[in-house]
């Protein structure tokens, strides 16, 4: 924990990354704040390494590769399985075709699609295209509705099961959410400084990655990785398999 993927390595060697959700002792309750975290982090701890688009690419085909159903889902192309989610953008001042995926919150979930079969969205729009659904009533200020059928329970049979767990949504930051701030009690707090201004616990002056994220790690024997021994960080290094950058 808090020694997380070197992401930029993986992206600079052209592997794809993908993101999902984890479970909720360490992690987010759902994608919306998966991505909400992963915005923060790369504009925190990783200089913005990554585009609004290569966010989004991380939730969708690059997480459908990664499980191998990349010629199922992931796109939308004929042929594929129509698992969309739609967003409302209204009033939100986005300046990104990819901002709604990254920066909605559970109210803004106007529709949600299986292979384009409709499973929950705004309660108006859900009752116009299926039959047998069911409203939930507000979620975070916007009447919803589920299409349940399938399990066999109704909504409210369903909450009751799980009156004492945890919530199906949040309208501000989840209680208890874990931090998006990488830290390891008595090794570094990940909190950017003048001094220090990735928050990896290494200064500007001796960091060989200052503004990316890379503490000294026991797996990179108590160092900051560098394979290659050229003076640049894996976690920064264009080329951190070989001496050289052109090859």
């Amino acid at each position: 924990y808090g020694n997380t993927a070197q992401v930029v390595m993986y992206d600079n060697m052209g592997i794809p990354v993908a993101l999902s959700s984890d479970w909720t002792p360490s992690g987010s309750i759902n994608m919306l704040r998966e991505m909400s975290c992963a915005a923060s982090y790369n504009t925190t701890y990783l200089n913005n390494h990554f585009s609004k688009r290569q966010l989004w690419k991380m939730a969708t085909v690059n997480a459908a590769h990664a499980l191998g159903i990349d010629d199922q889902v992931g796109l939308i192309r004929a042929g594929y399985w129509a698992d969309l989610a739609i967003y409302n953008p209204i009033g939100k001042g986005y300046t990104s075709y990819y901002d709604p995926m990254i920066f909605s919150d559970d109210g803004d979930v106007t529709l949600v699609l299986r292979a384009g079969a409709p499973l929950y969205g705004d309660n108006d729009i859900i009752m116009a295209l299926r039959s047998g659904c069911e409203s939930v009533g507000s979620v975070c200020g916007s009447d919803k509705a589920v299409c349940l059928a399938e399990t066999g329970y109704s909504f409210s049979a369903l909450k009751a099961f799980n009156v004492n767990s945890y919530p199906l949504f949040f309208c501000a930051q989840p209680e208890l959410e874990p931090s998006c701030t990488p830290a390891r009690y008595g090794e570094y707090s990940g909190t950017p400084s003048q001094g220090d201004i990735d928050g990896d616990g290494i200064g500007n002056q001796v960091d060989n990655c200052p503004t990316i994220f890379n503490p000294i790690r026991p797996m990179d024997n108590h160092l900051q990785a560098d394979y290659n021994g050229n003076g640049i960080g894996d976690a920064c290094d264009p080329y951190p398999l070989t001496s050289s950058d052109k090859n």
